[in-house]
């Protein structure tokens, strides 16, 4: 059976500040600031300045760059995700993401503001550099977005081998575990096939039990200043 989180109107107001403190502008930032600053570079001459103009990619269909960017790219969120996991200092800035208890679509949207910028610059810059088409990343970040609520959503699916190739809820959801150990399993977040590749793949018949940090002795903050300060904080113990 499928269980899917049923949210009413004061549910999803009540828990939007506590969940994602960066909630609707994750979403929208591929795309009304990738896409729409890009197309006035584009349209302003600025793409054809430095490596863009020589646009390595200017002359392929869209779709293959759209395709072209979104592996490349999956394939450096693979390599980041795994690095945050497993230096401190990048783990500051990812733990917002995993401080969420209850995985779901909403949760999916918290990212602190600095790892944004990190993924982003380099997810845009590579469009610039490479001389996309305009409308490569307002289609890339859709799928980016889109993506990324699907593969936290709160719904118990099997989707057999297809997860082997993309990626979706059965495994990501066991990324937010915390019966895993902290180094973590399950780094893909479009395409599984990474973590079959490295073997970093965790595909239990079943779902988790519990979500959130692995430390419960020193609890996340609340409230969005808060939490991004919190990855500025001292550290007084060694390997937090």
């Amino acid at each position: 059976a499928t269980a899917v989180s049923v949210w009413n109107r004061q549910q999803l107001i009540e828990r939007w500040p506590a969940q994602s403190p960066l909630g609707a502008p994750d979403f929208v930032t591929p795309v009304r600031i990738g896409a729409n600053a890009y197309g006035e570079m584009h349209i302003t001459g600025f793409s054809a300045t430095g490596w863009s103009q020589h646009g390595f990619v200017s002359g392929w269909p869209v779709w293959v760059q759209v395709v072209f960017f979104t592996v490349t790219h999956d394939f450096y969120i693979y390599v980041f995700h795994r690095c945050q996991h497993k230096y401190k200092y990048l783990w500051r800035v990812h733990e917002a993401h995993h401080s969420v208890r209850d995985v779901d679509w909403v949760g999916g949207l918290r990212s602190h503001p600095l790892e944004i910028l990190i993924n982003q610059s380099i997810e845009f810059g590579a469009m610039i550099l490479l001389g996309a088409a305009p409308e490569v990343p307002l289609i890339k970040g859709v799928v980016s977005a889109s993506w990324g609520m699907w593969i936290h959503a709160n719904i118990d699916v099997r989707s057999g081998w297809l997860q082997y190739i993309v990626n979706g809820p059965e495994m990501h959801r066991w990324h937010h575990a915390k019966e895993l150990p902290p180094e973590g399993r399950n780094f893909s977040t479009k395409l599984a096939f990474w973590d079959f590749l490295f073997r970093t793949a965790w595909r239990p018949p079943r779902k988790a039990d519990r979500y959130g940090l692995f430390d419960d002795n020193d609890p996340f903050p609340r409230g969005y200043v808060r939490q991004v300060l919190a990855a500025f904080r001292p550290f007084s113990k060694p390997g937090t």
